[in-house]
């Protein structure tokens, strides 16, 4: 099986581009996907370091996604609130200091299906570090009755140390997705527009790829 992680290291090791590079690519894909009639991105839990399990349910897009209903990069502010609720906090006050100004780097939105999915990418270098924080942003949000879903995207040869801090906590409330699936997923779909307008990323040399190898 082919390694995301060699992919984040080209041109060179020490001349790549950043994680935002990678996240907007990962929006891109988002919006696709969204207008297909298979929605799903698989999730997956993790077990051990670099070993996950596939029984938690797939990420949907649940609707076909515009301009408005994803955040990249955005800060936690009395805005996201209003986005995903249609209305501010009576006190925002309440509002835990901490999770204000963090800034995930994917947030969707939707309010006609009071859901709020939060993804945080990584690709080489990063640490996962704020999980606290992304499970209280979760928690505040729950309590004003949205449905909230915490993803990390990582790849097999992902080199942080954060699987400690996943692994100590043993709640439901966070999934992981993989890049070897999302390059595959974008590789087999010769129409997908990332392969026509991005060509030389060669997104097709995941075509073939198979996550249960």
């Amino acid at each position: 099986m082919k390694n995301a992680t060699e992919l984040f290291n080209k041109p060179y090791i020490d001349c790549h581009s950043s994680e935002s590079y990678w996240t907007t690519i990962f929006a891109i894909h988002l919006f696709y996907l969204s207008n297909l009639k298979s929605k799903a991105i698989k999730r997956f839990k993790l077990i051990e370091d670099h070993t996950f399990t596939k029984d938690h349910p797939p990420l949907m897009m649940e609707l076909k996604l515009d301009w408005k209903d994803i955040i990249v990069e955005g800060k936690i502010r009395a805005g996201t609130f209003r986005w995903v609720t249609g209305d501010i906090p009576e006190h925002f006050s309440e509002v835990p200091s901490e999770i204000l100004d963090l800034s995930p780097d994917v947030m969707i939105g939707s309010k006609s299906h009071n859901s709020l999915h939060i993804i945080e990418v990584k690709t080489i270098g990063a640490e996962i570090t704020k999980h606290a924080e992304y499970l209280k942003i979760a928690g505040f949000f729950r309590k004003k009755g949205i449905n909230v879903t915490l993803d990390y995207l990582i790849s097999h040869g992902y080199e942080g140390r954060s699987f400690e801090t996943l692994k100590e906590d043993g709640s439901n409330l966070w999934g992981i997705l993989l890049w070897e699936d999302i390059l595959t997923s974008i590789g087999q779909d010769d129409q997908h527009p990332l392969n026509q307008i991005c060509p030389k990323l060669e997104f097709t040399a995941w075509k073939e790829e198979d996550l249960d190898k």
